[in-house]
């Protein structure tokens, strides 16, 4: 078994992939619902309310929250700045969206792209899955 693993973090370091976000958790667990969905002139939009879950086990600063997804859907007033929230906390921001009737509402997962300062106050970025809930 220590050979498996040796092998697998010599092509891990030779393809250049991190190691520590195959095998970590989400240090954010983001979750999202749609509300007020209407159509007109062939444009959908709504409201997606995101709730954020600080799951990373400490505190953190200064988080920057943008969605980041592959989409045609356009959300209003983007990036998100949360000035603090502490391990455990959760914390929620609504945003407008509007898409082409043809794309229809926000899929059933977006990316969201979260920039913050952890506990050592060291800069991160990373990229969430969030999950509608319906």
């Amino acid at each position: 078994m220590g050979n498996i693993l040796k092998i697998v973090g010599i092509i891990i370091v030779l393809t250049g992939i991190p190691l520590s976000p195959l095998f970590a958790e989400d240090p954010f667990h983001i979750t999202f619902e749609q509300s007020n969905v209407s159509s007109a002139d062939g444009i959908v939009s709504g409201l997606v309310v995101f709730n954020i879950v600080n799951a990373s086990g400490g505190d953190v600063t200064n988080l920057v929250v943008s969605v980041d997804g592959p989409n045609h859907i356009t959300y209003g007033s983007q990036p998100v700045v949360v000035p603090a929230l502490g391990a455990g906390e959760a914390t929620q921001f609504v945003e407008q969206f509007s898409a082409p009737g043809e794309v229809a509402a926000p899929e059933a997962e977006a990316i969201l792209k979260v920039e913050y300062q952890d506990a050592a106050s060291a800069q991160r970025t990373v990229y969430v899955n969030g999950t509608l809930v319906q």
